[in-house]
């Protein structure tokens, strides 16, 4: 999921299952506070983050994480 908000700042976030922080930066849980504000958000919607900042969801690619190296 890609965020932008009006002055050019862009958040990228893979929303995931519990224990699914492995796969990598910016995977966050379905469960957590963040996860839970952007589950079930459509592109072009308004989000307010758990920090109060706003974000316009540019965008929602649906892709599988790829394997860690050594597992």
């Amino acid at each position: 999921m890609e965020l932008r908000n009006d002055g050019g700042d862009v958040r990228t976030y893979w929303i995931l299952g519990e224990g699914d922080h492995t796969f990598g930066e910016n995977v966050i849980s379905y469960r957590a506070p963040l996860g839970e504000k952007l589950l079930d958000k459509r592109a072009g919607e308004d989000v307010e983050l758990i920090d109060g900042s706003r974000f316009r969801i540019a965008a929602i690619r649906v892709r599988l994480p790829e394997p860690v190296e050594g597992e």
